[in-house]
């Protein structure tokens, strides 16, 4: 539908419907365009992020994943608008112009500003560490350790990570199993770099 208004504005496209525009050196915008399939008319709920390249990256390799395109923080663009955005209802293909047309803006309104709002690490680790726009907000369990982690941080890294899985208390669910999994390796990357 937008793919290219947007990559005339300089996104990328990345695996799905997810567009990535570097904002800050190792930091990027980021857009998903979630579709309900199966919802007629057309039914996208784009979505709003910003990525910290290194901490992801890193995310990925303590938790033995594949790498993923996933946002550090991420809310829908509904959200970030306070609602005055509604998703885009596509009914026939005379109306993809003018949906696009509003993606574009909304992106401008909205996506931008909120990556432009967290291109300063602190920033960024203020936001994880209030769980401010995670879909799940036992994300920054792994997430704010990892980025003290990749920021040199270390002590800081370790004491975050004490207290984020302390959260966790007893649960034993297959998450918290892995969460506690990921802090382990999280705890040896730290131990080979300083």
């Amino acid at each position: 539908m937008s793919k290219a208004e947007l990559t005339e504005r300089g996104w990328r496209k990345r695996s799905g419907d997810i567009y990535t525009l570097e904002v800050a050196e190792g930091v990027f915008a980021w857009l998903g365009l979630n579709r309900a399939s199966k919802h007629r008319p057309l039914l996208i709920n784009p979505v709003a992020g910003v990525r910290h390249e290194a901490t992801m990256r890193l995310c990925d390799e303590i938790s033995q994943l594949p790498r993923t395109n996933m946002a550090t923080l991420s809310d829908p663009i509904r959200v970030l608008s306070g609602k005055t955005f509604d998703n885009l209802r596509i009914s026939t293909l005379a109306e993809a112009p003018a949906a696009a047309e509003h993606l574009i803006e909304a992106v401008e309104t909205y996506a931008l500003p909120f990556a432009h709002a967290y291109v300063d690490p602190d920033q960024l680790l203020a936001a994880l560490g209030r769980r401010d726009h995670l879909p799940v907000s036992d994300y920054a369990i792994i997430r704010l350790p990892a980025m003290l982690a990749v920021l040199g941080r270390f002590e800081e890294a370790l004491s975050a990570l004490d207290r984020e899985l302390h959260t966790l208390h007893q649960r034993s669910d297959p998450a918290a199993v892995g969460y506690r999994a990921s802090g382990a390796a999280l705890r040896t990357w730290i131990a080979a770099r300083s």
